[in-house]
């Protein structure tokens, strides 16, 4: 997985969060409508990986899901591929 960058620079490949979030209008719009946050990409193919804001905890955290990009893309359909972890903190191993 390709998490986006936060450096608050101009990256080469398009991967500083503040632009990858909005970068695809066709992905961005049907996530963000469906409550999903996109932060990275799946390394293998163009799955957006996002904060799921649906099932937020008392904590504040939320599960992390990669997403089916060709759902969104050509049915702007949220299908949810694998849940990857039930919070950020449990993604990185903190």
């Amino acid at each position: 997985m390709k998490l986006f960058a936060n450096t608050g620079t101009e990256l080469p490949e398009g991967l500083e969060l503040v632009h990858a979030v909005f970068w695809d209008q066709h992905l961005c719009t049907p996530l963000l409508g469906a409550g999903y946050v996109q932060f990275g990409r799946a390394r293998s193919c163009y799955d957006p990986v996002c904060f799921d804001l649906n099932r937020r905890a008392n904590s504040g955290e939320c599960p992390v899901a990669r997403l089916d990009h060709e759902a969104l893309l050509m049915h702007q359909r949220v299908e949810v591929v694998a849940e990857l972890a039930p919070s950020f903190l449990a993604l990185v191993g903190a």
